[in-house]
């Protein structure tokens, strides 16, 4: 077994990652939420191939790509920042999620980095459509 089959099987974590995730988002425990979203985006980054239709088209366009690749950015680093800026300076507003939001942006971080890693993969190939 190689090892990018071991990872892919890994991958499959994220299912009952996002369904623990569902469960804090409906107890309202959204600290919990955060964690389970980031865990879920984490473990759904170690799939090494474009998996659906959606993935295939944004591949095939690039300036697409590009603009996808700044959004999931600029969501994870503020998401990272303004859990920080929580956690550090105790603000009153939202200080049971803090830590929540730190390991979402992580998760996000994780997924630009695999997006960027599948475009360049397929760069020089074309999918199918």
């Amino acid at each position: 077994m190689n090892i990018s089959k071991i990872f892919n099987s890994i991958s499959y974590l994220q299912i009952p990652m996002s369904i623990t995730s569902c469960y804090f988002a409906f107890v309202n425990d959204f600290n919990g939420f955060f964690i389970f979203l980031g865990l879920t985006l984490s473990f759904a980054t170690l799939e090494s191939k474009p998996n659906n239709r959606i993935d295939k088209y944004i591949i095939n366009k690039p300036k697409l790509h590009s603009f996808l690749i700044v959004f999931i950015s600029l969501i994870g680093l503020s998401s990272i920042f303004f859990g920080l800026f929580v956690f550090i300076f105790n603000h009153y507003i939202g200080n049971e999620f803090s830590t929540g939001l730190i390991v979402m942006g992580v998760g996000y971080i994780n997924v630009v980095k695999s997006k960027i890693e599948i475009f360049e993969n397929n760069k020089n190939t074309k999918l199918t459509k």
